[in-house]
């Protein structure tokens, strides 16, 4: 898919649909929670990407604790849709649940023309020492390098749907 030595630019749609990645300090609350889509403006001015190009679809803002069956639709179908423009796409989620939306993506798209990845951060990208960016940066690398299909990029592993769990002890993810 991904020419190591080309300097054309590579498209890739990213797929915003909150989580811990995507939170933010509530003066209201005092807590962390998602109000808005911040996720673009944290992370990429910090980036140099000279040979990508970035597509930043805000889809949902919402713990993915807290996602329906509607939601994980919403997001299958965005998937779809950025697939027939971009051969890549990065989806930022929720830690929590992103193995329940990765088997539902999975089990609707069983042979995507792209390669999907998926990402979080059990650190908001907002905080200091956060894993949001490495996380980030590596899910954009996998996206160009993998061939089709559905992966999780964290922490320097990949994961593919239905084989890995969250431990959350060690706050991270393992293989089944």
């Amino acid at each position: 898919m991904f020419n190591m030595h080309s300097t054309k630019p590579i498209d890739i749609s990213v797929i915003t649909t909150g989580g811990t990645i995507e939170k933010t300090y509530d003066e209201a609350t005092g807590g962390l929670s998602n109000t808005v889509s911040n996720f673009g403006s944290v992370i990429t001015p910090q980036l140099r990407l000279p040979y990508t190009v970035l597509y930043f679809i805000h889809l949902l803002n919402k713990d993915s604790q807290k996602f329906s069956d509607d939601d994980r639709q919403l997001i299958s179908d965005q998937i779809r849709i950025e697939l027939k423009k971009r051969p890549c796409v990065v989806v930022v989620h929720g830690t929590d649940t992103v193995h329940k939306t990765m088997n539902c993506v999975s089990s609707q798209l069983p042979s995507p023309s792209g390669t999907v990845v998926f990402t979080g951060a059990i650190r908001p990208a907002a905080l200091y020492q956060s894993d949001a960016r490495q996380n980030f940066c590596e899910a954009l690398l996998a996206s160009k390098l993998l061939p089709p299909g559905f992966y999780l990029s964290f922490h320097n592993n990949l994961y593919q749907a239905g084989d890995f769990r969250k431990n959350p002890k060690k706050g991270t993810f393992e293989n089944l």
